[in-house]
């Protein structure tokens, strides 16, 4: 073989020194090398390593025997009889990843473009040189961020120590305020972090070749890492070099769901996945609802979640209650939570009342601490009769027929058209469109089901001859299966906020200066159902209204029950 030019390092890979070999590849030297007893690869350091003993040193003789080896190299490897003890040489090292390293000795000839602290972690911007490889790879929580091009590490005091003993990048005074912040968690920022990641984020991408399984590129942390192992069938890929899981929506949202408790958010497909909690796990529901409280604190709301999910609240009033009860504990604390009298009660919703909430929020609140006392603690009613501050008589906003016009006719995507149009020819509510099945829509007996609204009430309401032909349309371009209306994630229904989005961004365009939202569509449903003649009982059933009261509000703002009343300043002029 000819002259190789192998480089020898001394090195400590788990507390055993070691030679670490450097040379160019060449397959009939590497597959010498592999023939060597204890000879281990670093995917580190990219570099074979050798156990330090003499039989090694006469098969690395016997590989190269023409290896030219200085007398430093040959005191430090051993090579040499009368090497002098090297204790006290500093060795490098190769130990697993969040393991502590011994101090790399070489000084660094290049320094870091941009070091951030962002969220408890720090964002280091730095030109490659292996050295510094080796170093960032050695700190706590150390790890390569894709997206942001940087690496990123916890920012934690001895991570910021052995920076900036290697760098010296702050000043004295800037670091000396930079680890006044790393002890405050609460205070965690710099005026200047633009370079560094916003937030950690993890990434579900399809496979290359398989398309049963989805890459997870993700924070590479032991807390992370044990995140991805729940998720049922996942396995570690060599061939790509990160885990994978199998191609199933629910096992996206299950892996979001640990994420989202790391303080990581996991992105499908580029979009941001929203926590969804299944609506059958109430378990799950619940430990969402009791997460970041007290041993205590814990106990007493879970048994206030416990009786709201018994008695079959909605999700939606179980979340506002629970919400609400938790700032109460929070403020009266749990000690003598059971024998509050009604004066402090009162005090409380009185102060409430002086941070200028509104009052729906404000009956909320009220009505969460009555559902402790009254409910979870079974005590009499009329000890807690609170004093309720007045309601605002706030009358509907209803568009006319001609804004109605101009606002359909700038929607342009048949989806949409479907969705809105739905909307105001059957007076449902943003949710009750979101949640349609393609069950629900009969075109025989021309209805369409609503399943479960509001109250967990269901009704029927006709279904418009006009409408029938957009919606055949749209059932033959998109082929829905379960949802009629699909969202961005299989097997999801559309997102409310979307659709209210769509809502918002026409009523700009068709140039609708009212203060409408999407709910306006039901308001002027009912007011123009009642304008034509339409009995009020029959508007009450049709949107589902418990009480006759909530119907007769749209008799204040009929068209014709105002035009009847004739003003006196007519007659002024006749």
């Amino acid at each position: 073989m000819s002259r190789s030019n192998i480089a020898i390092e001394p090195i400590t890979h788990r507390g055993e020194k070691r030679w670490a070999l450097n040379f160019g590849y060449e397959k009939k030297l590497v597959d010498k090398i592999k023939q060597i007893p204890g000879r281990r690869w670093s995917e580190t350091r990219k570099c074979w390593h050798l156990p330090i003993g003499p039989e090694i040193a006469e098969a690395l003789s016997a590989i190269s025997p023409d290896l030219n080896l200085t007398p430093a190299a040959n005191f430090r490897t051993g090579l040499s009889s009368n090497a002098p003890d090297n204790t006290d040489i500093p060795f490098s090292s190769t130990t697993a990843k969040g393991r502590p390293r011994h101090k790399v000795d070489i000084r660094p000839k290049i320094k870091p473009d941009h070091i951030a602290l962002r969220g408890g972690y720090l964002a280091i911007k730095l030109a490659y040189k292996r050295e510094e490889v080796v170093f960032l790879r050695s700190l706590e929580s150390a790890y390569w961020h894709k997206t942001e091009a940087c690496w990123v590490m916890k920012a934690s005091e001895g991570n910021l120590l052995a920076l900036q003993e290697r760098y010296q990048y702050w000043e004295q005074s800037d670091y000396r305020k930079l680890e006044g912040i790393l002890r405050t968690p609460e205070k965690n920022s710099l005026t200047d972090a633009s370079s560094g990641p916003q937030g950690l984020c993890a990434r579900v991408v399809a496979h290359p070749s398989l398309d049963d399984w989805l890459k997870v590129n993700f924070p590479y942390r032991v807390d992370t890492i044990a995140a991805v192992k729940r998720i049922a069938g996942r396995r570690y890929s060599k061939a790509e070099g990160g885990w994978l899981i199998p191609n199933n929506i629910q096992l996206i949202k299950e892996l979001a769901g640990h994420f989202s408790d790391l303080g990581v958010t996991l992105y499908y497909q580029g979009v941001k996945l929203a926590i969804g909690l299944d609506r059958r796990d109430w378990s799950t529901r619940q430990k969402h609802l009791l997460k970041k409280l007290e041993t205590n604190e814990k106990d007493i709301v879970r048994a206030y979640t416990d009786l709201l999910i018994g008695m079959r609240y909605s999700w939606n009033t179980i979340k506002t209650y629970t919400a609400c009860f938790k700032r109460y504990l929070e403020r009266l604390g749990e000690e003598g939570l059971a024998d509050r009298n009604r004066e402090e009660i009162q005090e409380y919703c009185n102060d409430l009342a002086k941070s200028n909430i509104a009052l729906s929020t404000l009956n909320q609140h009220i009505n969460a601490i009555k559902f402790y006392y009254e409910k979870v603690l079974n005590q009499p009613r009329t000890v807690y009769e609170l004093k309720r501050p007045r309601k605002n008589s706030r009358l509907p906003s209803v568009l006319s027929a001609g804004e109605l016009r101009r606002l359909f006719a700038v929607i342009e995507n048949k989806k949409h058209q479907t969705m809105v149009y739905i909307a105001y020819s059957a007076g449902l509510r943003v949710s009750e469109v979101c949640q349609l099945q393609t069950r629900d829509i009969d075109l025989e007996r021309m209805t369409i089901h609503i399943v479960n609204s509001k109250g967990s009430k269901d009704r029927m309401v006709p279904l418009s001859p006009v409408l029938v032909g957009l919606l055949q349309a749209y059932l033959l371009e998109y082929q829905p299966t379960t949802w009629l209306f699909a969202g961005q994630l299989p097997g999801e229904p559309y997102s409310v906020r979307s659709l209210q989005t769509i809502f918002r961004r026409a009523k700009e365009k068709a140039g609708v200066r009212k203060a409408v939202t999407f709910h306006s569509l039901r308001h002027s449903y009912a007011t123009h159902l009642l304008e034509s003649g339409t009995d009020v009982r029959l508007i009450q059933e049709l949107l589902g209204h418990s009480d006759i009261k909530t119907t007769l509000k749209y008799t204040h703002v009929s068209q014709q029950t105002l035009q009847k009343v004739r003003s006196p300043f007519d007659d002024l002029f006749l």
